[in-house]
């Protein structure tokens, strides 16, 4: 087992335990071995908007590098608000194959890879929680 992928697993599981707009969530799938690991989680969001993560990492000249991964945020209803993605599948965006979908059905390069703390931070701040109704329903 590598501390290092367990540390940063653990990091967002304390991430999800001690943020508010993170109503509930389930680790589906951990699986860290020597020099990679896995994680699978399904969030739900305070405003019932669903989160779907997915990463795989692996450690190479020791860093730890997102390989694949899938952040996929719906509604509730099951509509598309964004997904970041590393398939395979637009070879000829800019820094294939890291791309978002939209919820308008386009799809863009991602300049970046993302890692999951990353994206929950993008989430949190692109939705506007930290008003008085958010803080009541949460109990703080």
């Amino acid at each position: 087992m590598n501390t290092r992928i367990e540390e940063y697993f653990i990091k967002i599981e304390l991430l999800l335990i001690e943020r508010p707009i993170f109503k509930e969530y389930k680790i589906i799938k951990k699986v860290v071995l020597y020099s990679e690991g896995l994680i699978r989680i399904r969030i739900v969001l305070l405003n019932d908007d669903i989160l779907e993560l997915f990463q795989f990492v692996e450690i190479v000249e020791d860093k730890l590098l997102s390989k694949k991964y899938s952040y996929h945020w719906q509604k509730k209803t099951g509509e598309l608000i964004k997904r970041w993605d590393s398939a395979p599948h637009y070879k000829d965006l800019d820094n294939f194959p890291h791309h978002i979908h939209n919820k308008d059905n386009a799809v863009v390069s991602n300049p970046i890879i993302p890692n999951i703390l990353m994206i929950l931070d993008t989430i949190e701040s692109e939705i506007n929680f930290y008003d008085n109704t958010f803080i009541s329903e949460k109990g703080q």
